[in-house]
């Protein structure tokens, strides 16, 4: 068994009387220093990752709303209202390739991916920049 933990040690300097006040040092074993800082870093490390997780789920939140908004399939009306043209408007662009050609789902149901119709317009600004 231990005797004591904790050790009181107290120096100080006598110059005279503008010598500085004694100070009291406390020498701390081994294990009650590791423990001590276990406790402050755990403290530390438990706000870092409650921070952490909040973010995430933020972050999770906000990619899983743009991941639905942007894999939206648009008919033609939608289309050429996004780009604020006329629906013929849109069948032209796609003859001439400034448009993807669209994904056939039927005989007469056709539907773009509304990040394609965005990479096609980004790819379109950069050749006219």
């Amino acid at each position: 068994m231990k005797a004591e933990h904790n050790k009181e040690v107290s120096e100080g300097i006598e110059t005279g009387s503008n010598s500085p006040p004694a100070r009291t040092i406390t020498i701390l074993d081994e294990s009650t220093l590791r423990r001590i800082v276990a406790d402050e870093v755990g403290s530390r490390l438990t706000a870092l990752e409650e921070r952490l997780t909040a973010n995430l789920q933020a972050l999770s939140t906000e990619i899983h709303s743009r991941t639905r908004e942007d894999d939206r399939l648009l008919n033609s009306k939608e289309v050429a209202a996004y780009l604020g043209v006329d629906p013929r408007e849109v069948r032209r662009m796609v003859k001439e390739g400034l448009l993807p050609t669209p994904i056939r789902l039927g005989k007469r149901r056709r539907r773009w991916r509304k990040e394609e119709i965005d990479c096609a317009l980004n790819a379109g600004n950069e050749k006219h920049a």
